[in-house]
Formats: C-alpha cells, sequence, structure tokens
C-alpha cells in the first residue's frame, strides 16, 4: 500500500510538472 501511495504521489507530481512545462513551451509562444 505504501508503495502505491509513493507511485500515485510521484505521478500526480509528474503531471504538475508536464503540464507547467507543457503550458510554458507550447501554449505561450501561440498565444503571442
Amino acid at each position: 500500500m505504501l508503495m502505491g501511495m509513493n507511485s500515485l504521489a510521484a505521478y500526480l507530481q509528474l503531471q504538475v510538472v508536464w503540464g507547467y512545462y507543457v503550458s510554458r513551451n507550447l501554449v505561450n509562444p501561440l498565444i503571442i
């Protein structure tokens, strides 16, 4: 159960970092 919690936390952190990276590098140039 503990490993499942750790994987879930890591997955959520990856989603946040990836979403931030994509919005910085792909969305902003399209708007400008």
